[in-house]
């Protein structure tokens, strides 16, 4: 039974597994990166006029997926604690391997153990000891190949360790020992910290999805479209007011819209300011916690802040201009010709049924005018960009568009996200983690220093390249420090 326990334990914590769920966070965050590209977030405002265009059953769909907030979904949710369950259960069965492997460096129980190792060799302390004579001297060579290997006493081969443990912390190891009846056991590592790096990146990223299972139930966002001059209560906060004092587009040269700024107050119940500050795309207002997006903005299609007209009469030369409102006319001359603005569209088109706006950007500005003289009244448009093709009335009057600002709403998102601190947490953890794989190069290399030799052999490495030429350096290095002279490997 245990066993089918421990069968079924490692499945759950499989390699297998962990990339299906990876991928199923990854297709999930894709998926609702998407949504939030596709779907308005203030779809449940305007439920009736998206029923219309996209019909009641895919309404229905997106509103039960929720994909006008996907982030705060019950899918995406599911996403996250699966991640986060499946990446803790990883963590705590592996934290050994993940932590200590490198950190922790074992000693070889016997000599014996070193010799089937592939990158190893055996110096005796005779071929060393007897420098460049020993391999010229016949009696010396001879008697290493074919004779017993000569020991040397207990204090000799601490003194030669101690040496040689001296060289390795040079190269920036890190030596450990045990003293036995065979002779000095020893272990050199260096890279350490590339282990404690690996746990350390991988419970960053836990932390990281801690934060994002903290905002994802806990957070919250809610966009309002806000007149320029009006104030609305502020989300999820009733003793607070959102007011947009201004609202500025930023264009190019090209009058191509480069960024939209607004300019922001929350006011308390008495109306005194408790904070202000411009919000700008990319360029968040923050208070108490709660963040104010640039999202977007809008505007009335069927209204205008201030419109201006120059007018230039045909029988006596006679020019103006003109500030229009509303509904409201405007007489001039000698009083028999009035001026009246009635619409405003942003974007002019002229379809089957009439003119209509083709976006809420002000892409083609046009101002109908309706304008009375001799007891009949004439409509037309003047256009703002296209002046040519602006009406030209049968009154006696020409009329030239030189202005007209809309009605703008700005678009705020107000969100908080109290998993914040945790995420920047969660990703400062696993950056440095993640310095620590790349950076630190974990090497092993253990052996055995006995009276008659000392034998070294290669234990883990990174890189098997630039590790195997540093362990011939190390064997180099060990017959300088000794003596000069060979030995067998």
């Amino acid at each position: 039974m245990s066993e089918k326990r421990v069968a079924a334990g490692g499945s759950l914590i499989s390699n297998r597994l962990g990339g299906i769920v990876i991928a199923i966070l990854f297709g999930a965050s894709l998926a609702g990166w998407i949504a939030t590209e596709v779907v308005p977030p203030d779809l449940p405002d305007r439920m009736d006029s998206f029923r219309e265009a996209w019909g009641g059953a895919a309404v229905k769909l997106v509103a039960a997926l929720h994909l006008h907030d996907p982030f705060h979904s019950l899918w995406y949710r599911f996403a996250l604690a699966l991640f986060f369950a499946v990446l803790l259960l990883c963590i705590v069965s592996r934290w050994r391997q993940l932590a200590l492997r490198s950190w922790h460096a074992s000693l070889p129980a016997v000599s014996g153990d070193l010799d089937a190792k592939r990158l190893s060799f055996e110096l005796s302390w005779r071929l060393l000891e007897s420098g460049d004579r020993g391999s010229r001297d016949p009696i010396v060579h001879f008697a290493e190949r074919y004779g017993r290997a000569e020991s040397i006493g207990t204090d000799a081969l601490r003194g030669h360790f101690s040496r040689i443990a001296a060289l390795f912390r040079k190269r920036g190891y890190r030596v450990i020992s045990r003293e036995s009846a065979e002779g000095i056991a020893f272990a050199a590592s260096s890279g350490r910290l590339r282990s404690p790096g690996t746990m350390l990146f991988h419970a960053g990223l836990l932390v990281i999805t801690i934060g994002g299972v903290i905002g994802s139930y806990a957070g919250w966002r809610e966009i309002v479209f806000v007149k320029e001059g009006s104030a609305v209560p502020f989300p999820r906060d009733g003793s607070l007011a959102l007011r947009v004092d201004g609202f500025d587009i930023v264009t190019t040269e090209r009058l191509e819209i480069r960024s939209f700024v607004s300019t922001v107050s929350i006011t308390d119940a008495h109306g005194n300011a408790v904070a202000y500050g411009n919000v700008e795309v990319n360029h968040p207002m923050r208070i108490d916690g709660r963040s104010i997006y640039q999202s977007e903005f809008t505007i009335d299609e069927n209204a205008f802040a201030r419109a201006s007209v120059d007018y230039s009469l045909r029988e006596t030369g006679t020019r103006g201009s003109l500030d229009l409102a509303a509904g409201e006319p405007v007489a001039i001359g000698d009083g028999t010709i009035t001026i009246q603005a009635l619409r405003y569209l942003p974007d002019f088109r002229m379809g089957r049924e009439g003119a209509f706006s083709a976006s809420s950007l002000p892409a083609n500005p046009a101002l109908e005018i309706e304008v009375g003289g001799s007891g009949e009244k004439e409509r037309g448009w003047l256009f703002l960009y296209h002046r040519d093709f602006s009406k030209r009335f049968l009154a006696p009057v020409d009329l030239v568009l030189t202005r007209c600002e809309p009605v703008y709403y700005s678009g705020l998102e107000v969100s908080a996200n109290p998993g914040a601190g945790v995420l920047l947490a969660g990703f400062a953890a696993a950056t440095l983690g993640l310095f620590l794989m790349y950076v630190c190069n974990p090497r092993i290399v253990r052996g055995f220093a006995r009276p008659d030799a000392i034998v070294v052999a290669a234990g883990e490495h990174r890189w098997k390249a630039s590790f195997e030429r540093e362990f011939a350096d190390l064997r180099e290095a060990i017959r300088k420090e000794i003596g000069q002279g060979g030995g067998r490997t």
